[in-house]
């Protein structure tokens, strides 16, 4: 129950209560509560102490909206010729409601139970307020001391709220706002917490019986540890202030009583109050400028004013000199000047104070936003570093400072002479396509645009793969209309063109005559040698079917009624067309050619092999000679033209089948075999019969027509002789092959 006592009263009881402890910690008792608060002209106060663990109850007042709370934790238990730790003292500004009704916790001294959380019969309890929702403020309890006199920590309090630790090596951690009290060693424990309406934060055991006990608060202070000889001190409970309680330096030192203790204070009903009000000419202007702002104080009662200044503030902080209000009876007034300093949104208000203090008021708040005068503006690249022109990066940023937090800028290119944010076309449901960029200023100030799409809109030129000079500006939106706007000063930069690869991959075959020649297609359009975007299969038989898309066959293009399309995936078309007939190495490229953009691209040159249907085949002698007339025994050689590189060929006489031996053809399409007539082959019509067989599986047959001679006839001049072709005399012979009408297939070229 609350215990109403003047302040000398309650002076005088602090010093008695101080000179009590000073003789052997002897304990002071508080006098018996009363049942209402004292009050002087211009406040009351009402006092409770600690009266057992039942919590106590405070019922606001009628037109009491504000009251200043004075909480004081227990102390800790103390020793012969030592201090325990002190409970933390807290003052702050409480807002109330009239009818409301405030819980009151009041910790006790370790000697009496130590409710309010402290560690039982060590740590002092907290002291705790609290309205019907919320916790409003604690004063954190005292620890208790070592068991060689180590100081025990104080409660927290005043401005930080944190408890002190213990004294020792040992010494129990003191609680903070945000987290209890570490315990001093493993065999002590750590504060609990945090508190709420209804429950304490709770003090650590100390590491032997009663000594170094941690306090109560809002977070429990840790318990004092021991090393085998001496325990040491606990540490203090932590204090609290809750949202919407203004925290202030306590007045008053600790009151010297062992318990807890609170005090409300809270102004005495006056007959006369002012009220301030403020109306700002405007509630924007441009930085480097001002507005004025006009201030009227008007008396709660016919009571005339006597005088005062009014002092204008600007996020709440003095702004210029006071100026005096000008009196009418029970109302006053003045008119002050609201700089525009600082881009961004401030509250400015006006505080009356007039010659009787009691009198005095503030206005509320009111919002007045400053706009910056200029819109600075560079262009950077991802990381941030300034490019210049010609742009050097497909990623740049317009980035600008100073601008008001919250607005949006926006880039705007120039088009056919006008500035523009978008395409100045319509969709197909006859709203405006918009392609420009725009973004939100950080609370910095700053701001970056994306200028690729912006940049991507002035490329109105047929040719885009030339380099294009484009005109750029920014545009702040003002939250006070477009009238506000501020433009920045344009920046020309010169923009490369685009360019349009095409990845063409064929295999290189070999391909029989009129099969399917497949060629993997895939389109894709760079900008700065980055790709921007890959053509779909759909965008590339397109192309085709409008012949801006072209396969050209040995330099030559192909009807795109002769070309089959397929999917390789979603990005690469198969384009199939006829080998051709002749057969050997063959080219194919694809080639764009467009207009309305004007656009020329042409693919890497890719090579692919026809098979021959026929090849050429003969016997020769050591000269190169083709023969026709030969005798057994004669040792010859046998070849063939015309072939694929790798094709194995056979050579047989007939018309008994006889093994003459085999070849195969190297990269130039030769097959050459050393073949010996036997010596018991008959006189007269033989074949030589030659058979080719490809990388593709395909058989080819030659036949030449061969005479055998069995006796010598000196007119043939026929050279018999077993000794093997010189090199350089076969690759004449074939030379001559080549001459007569033999086919020579080249090498194969893979691309």
């Amino acid at each position: 129950m609350p215990v109403t006592t003047s302040r000398p009263m309650r002076r005088l009881l602090a010093l008695t209560a101080a000179l009590g402890t000073a003789v052997a910690g002897s304990v002071v008792v508080a006098p018996a509560a009363e049942a209402d608060g004292s009050c002087t002209t211009r406040s009351c106060t009402v006092t409770y102490y600690y009266e057992g663990s039942e919590p106590q109850t405070w019922t606001v007042p009628a037109g009491v909206t504000s009251v200043d709370a004075l909480l004081v934790g227990g102390d800790g238990l103390g020793g012969s010729g030592t201090t325990a730790g002190f409970g933390g003292v807290v003052e702050g500004t409480v807002p109330v409601t009239p009818g409301q009704e405030l819980t009151l916790r009041v910790g006790a001294w370790a000697g009496d139970s130590s409710y309010g959380g402290g560690a039982t019969a060590g740590g002092g309890g907290g002291t705790f307020l609290a309205d019907p929702t919320k916790l409003l403020l604690v004063a954190g309890g005292g620890g208790s001391i070592g068991s060689n006199g180590q100081q025990g920590g104080n409660g927290g309090g005043g401005l930080s709220l944190d408890g002190a630790a213990g004294a020792g090596i040992g010494g129990g951690g003191g609680a903070t706002a945000t987290s209890a009290g570490t315990a001093g060693d493993a065999s002590a424990e750590p504060g609990t917490g945090p508190a709420t309406r209804t429950t304490f934060g709770t003090g650590g055991a100390p590491a032997t019986a009663t000594i170094g006990a941690g306090g109560g608060g809002y977070f429990g202070g840790g318990g004092g540890g021991a090393d085998g000889v001496e325990s040491f001190g606990g540490g203090g409970g932590s204090g609290y202030v809750g949202e919407g309680v203004r925290l202030v330096a306590p007045r008053t030192p600790p009151f010297a009583d062992l318990r807890g203790l609170v005090v409300l204070t809270y102004a005495a009903p006056a007959a006369v109050t002012t009220t301030a009000t403020i109306a700002l000419g405007s509630d924007h202007a441009v930085a480097g400028r001002s507005t004025k702002a006009k201030v009227t104080i008007t008396a709660s009662s016919e009571t005339d004013l006597t005088g005062g200044t009014v002092q204008l503030l600007v996020d709440g902080k003095k702004s210029g000199a006071p100026v005096a209000a000008a009196i009418d009876g029970a109302t006053a007034a003045a008119t002050l000047t609201v700089p525009a300093t600082g881009v961004g949104v401030h509250q400015v208000s006006a505080a009356f104070s007039a010659d009787d203090a009691g009198l005095a008021s503030t206005t509320s708040k009111a919002a007045f936003t400053v706009l910056p005068a200029t819109l600075p503006w560079t262009i950077v690249d991802a990381k941030g570093h300034a490019v210049t022109s010609p742009l050097s990066s497909p990623e740049v940023f317009a980035r600008a400072t100073g601008q008001l937090p919250g607005a949006t800028v926006r880039a705007e290119v120039k088009i056919d002479g006008e500035w523009t944010v978008g395409f100045g076309e319509e969709d197909e449901d006859g709203e405006d396509i918009e392609g420009g960029e725009q973004a939100e200023v950080a609370d910095d100030g700053t701001v970056e645009i994306p200028l690729v799409t912006p940049i991507f809109l002035a490329l109105t030129s047929d040719d885009i793969a030339a380099d294009h000079p484009i005109q750029v500006r920014l545009v702040a939106e003002s939250p006070f209309g477009s009238a506000g706007d501020l433009t920045s000063t344009a920046k020309t930069v010169t923009v490369p063109g685009f360019t349009m690869p095409i990845d063409l991959q064929v295999d290189p075959g070999p391909y029989r005559s009129g099969d399917g020649v497949d060629n993997a297609v895939k389109v894709s359009i760079s900008w700065f040698d980055e790709d921007l975007v890959t053509a779909t299969v759909d965008d590339i038989v397109e192309m085709l079917d409008e012949g801006q898309l072209t396969l050209r066959v040995d330099g030559r293009a192909v009807d795109p009624q002769d070309i089959d399309a397929d999917a390789a995936d979603d990005e690469t078309a198969v384009l199939t067309f006829a080998a051709p007939r002749t057969p050997g190495d063959h080219t194919v490229q694809a080639i764009i050619e467009a207009t309305e953009p004007t656009i020329y691209s042409a693919s890497k040159v890719r090579h692919f092999t026809v098979a021959p249907s026929t090849f050429d085949a003969a016997l020769l002698d050591d000269d190169g000679n083709a023969v026709t007339t030969v005798h057994p025994g004669d040792t010859l050689h046998a070849a063939a033209a015309g072939l694929l590189p790798g094709t194995k060929v056979g050579f047989e006489l007939h018309s008994t089948p006889t093994d003459l031996g085999s070849a195969t053809a190297d990269a130039d399409g030769f097959a050459v075999a050393d073949v010996t007539i036997p010596l018991g082959t008959p006189a007269g019509k033989h074949t030589l019969v030659v058979t080719a067989t490809d990388a593709l599986g395909d058989v080819h047959v030659q036949k030449v027509a061969v005479t055998v001679v069995v006796a010598a006839d000196p007119d043939d001049e026929l050279a018999v002789t077993g000794s093997n072709v010189q090199p350089m005399l076969l690759l004449g012979s074939l030379l001559l092959l080549v001459g007569a009408g033999l086919l020579v297939v080249a090498r194969r070229r893979r691309a």
